[in-house]
Parts: structure tokens; sequence; C-alpha cells
């Protein structure tokens, strides 16, 4: 489908109004093979459910995203729609007969939503589609946990995770809770607060920046790669990063001269740091986050070492080693 006629299509979609809740009270009156069946799962006509903007944080555009539409408008052609979509609802009115008429706005499933309604274009009937239902208990940020967690066979890219976490913060989640609604633990159970800060930090990127890594043509590591280079030289966040981004484009353009526009690893000139030159930039970030900065021996700081090189991260080596006790976490000692 065309960009025009995708936006089209998401003009249809965001229309709220009465005008729009009649045309379809006049097709629950006028079809009857049409009517959402009751059950576990319900059968709903695809024409009953609605996008909400801005919910989804998945760039439709990603070449990625686009192939797993095509492959999916394919299925569905033969298969109709297999996997549920999950929806909230809102009643709209009654039919002549009396029965309830809602509206499903889809919680996770656009991707198969948008499959059918290029079917539907076509010409191609998809009389109803599987619907499960939100509990009816469940707010904005639940229905952004459920999008993200619940996408396991083709999951969101790091920049689309920061967007998805930035709207939980907006709600008044911290990260800390975030990396514990998404599962994201270290290996001793403890949130993996790090990984949502890495989320975050790419949305501070440039527009073009942040284009390309939807094309795939960046990726996060890319960033951090040239971020843990930089540590060292430019201690200012905001300075490195427009460092980094400076980088990024110079890779960018480099790749483009030779036609090698997928993968820009070879072309960002990052010299590789040894384990112990990275440790020696992030000291002063090390000492800021040591618990209450207590005095360590000499034992666990050698254990602190081996499991960085043996490949563990920052973060996960500080959780795993320097422990503090309740006691001594309400004394400061």
């Amino acid at each position: 489908m065309e960009s025009e006629d995708l936006v089209k299509a998401e003009e249809a979609v965001v229309k709220t109004s009465e005008e729009v809740n009649q045309e379809l009270l006049q097709i629950a009156d006028s079809n009857e093979a049409f009517k959402t069946e009751r059950n576990d799962i319900l059968k709903v006509d695809p024409r009953f459910i609605f996008v909400v903007p801005g919910h989804n944080v998945r760039d439709f555009s990603r070449p990625d995203v686009i192939e797993q539409l095509n492959e999916l408008r394919e299925s569905i052609r033969v298969r109709g729609v297999i996997t549920p979509l999950k929806c909230s609802r809102e009643k709209i009115g009654v039919d002549k007969n009396g029965n309830n008429v809602f509206k499903y706005f889809v919680g996770d499933g656009e991707t198969r939503l948008r499959a059918v309604r290029e079917l539907l274009e076509e010409g191609v009937i998809v009389a109803r589609v599987p619907v499960l239902l939100a509990p009816a208990n469940s707010n904005e940020a639940d229905k952004v946990i459920d999008m993200i967690t619940a996408n396991k066979s083709h999951r969101f890219i790091p920049l689309e995770l920061g967007k998805a976490y930035q709207k939980l913060i907006n709600m008044g989640y911290n990260e800390e809770e975030i990396a514990s609604a998404m599962g994201k633990k270290l290996t001793n159970g403890k949130p993996n607060v790090q990984h949502v800060k890495d989320c975050l930090d790419l949305l501070g990127l440039g527009h073009e920046i942040q284009k390309e890594m939807s094309k795939g043509k960046i990726t996060a590591n890319n960033v951090r790669q040239i971020d843990n280079s930089l540590k060292g030289e430019i201690k200012d966040k905001t300075e490195r990063r427009k460092a980094v981004e400076e980088k990024l484009i110079n890779a960018l353009t480099e790749a483009r001269l030779e036609g090698e526009e997928t993968k820009i690893g070879k072309f960002l000139k990052v010299e590789e740091k040894s384990r112990e030159e990275v440790i020696s930039d992030n000291v002063e970030e090390l000492l800021s986050i040591l618990p209450n900065k207590k005095r360590y021996l000499r034992d666990e700081f050698v254990l602190f070492v081996k499991l960085l090189k043996a490949g563990h991260s920052l973060e996960d080596s500080i959780e795993s080693v320097f422990t503090v006790d309740e006691e001594d976490a309400q004394t400061g000692s």
C-alpha cells in the first residue's frame, strides 16, 4: 500500500464522530451476517475495529515491518486471521433489535488489522476477525505494557521501546518500575534499569539519526559503541551526544558512497578499548552508582573485575558484587 493510501486509512481510523457511529449502526441493522458472535473469543466485523492514534510505537515504514505486513496479508487471504486482536470497546448504541453495538479499539494487533484493511480494499471479503477483550479495569499504562510484552515474534527495536517507555514515564512510572513491568532483569533478578535508560537515551538523538535507525541502517549498538569510545575525552553527556551524531552521519555518508547503506559498522572508525580503559573512562559514573559509596574489600573488587573480563555488563557486575544489606542501607554505614 502506498504511503498516501496509508495516510487515508489512518484518517479513516481516527474518525470518532456521531456520523461514523450512525454508519456503524446502519451496518449492524442491515446485515445480520456481520453481527458480533459472543464467545470467549469474539468474532467482530473489521469495519467496527479502529486504532487509537499515537498508541502504537511501531514504525510501519520499517522495511522489516512492511515485509511482515505483506506476509500477514497473504496468510490472511488464505487462512483468515488466526491470532486474535486484543481490543477495548465502546458502546455506541443499539440496533433495531435492541442489541448493543460497539466500536472496538485495537491495543495489540494493529499489523493484522492493517493487513485485513488492505484485503478489504482489494475487494476480498473478511467477514469477521477474532477479538479478545482487554480487562475492563485496564488503564492506558496496562495497554502500553501489553503492546510491548505481547509482541514476541516481531519485537520492537530499541528506539520504539524508548518511545513506549517515555509514555510510561509520562504516566508516572519510574525506570525501575518499567524494567520490572517489561520483565527486563539482571542475572541477580533485579530490574535492568540500564536497559530502560539506554532506550530512553535514543530519543535524544536527532530526527535524521532516528529515521535511519527505523530503516535499520543504524543500530542501537552502533550508538552505544561510539558513545563508549568517547566517554574518556568528552564527559558532558550533551556534547558527547552531538559528537556521536556527527560520527554516525559521517559513517552513513561513507557507506552510501560505497553503495553499502545497510550496515555502517565498518565505517564507524571507533577504536576498540580494553575493559580496563572502559572502566577508567567510567570511574565517576561507577562511583556515583556504588551503593552508599562504602569502602569495599580487595577481594570484592577482584571479583568485580573478573566479571567484567568475562563479558558481564558494568551494571550487572556491580549489582552482583557490591550488595548492601538493609541495615547498612538505613544507617548509611
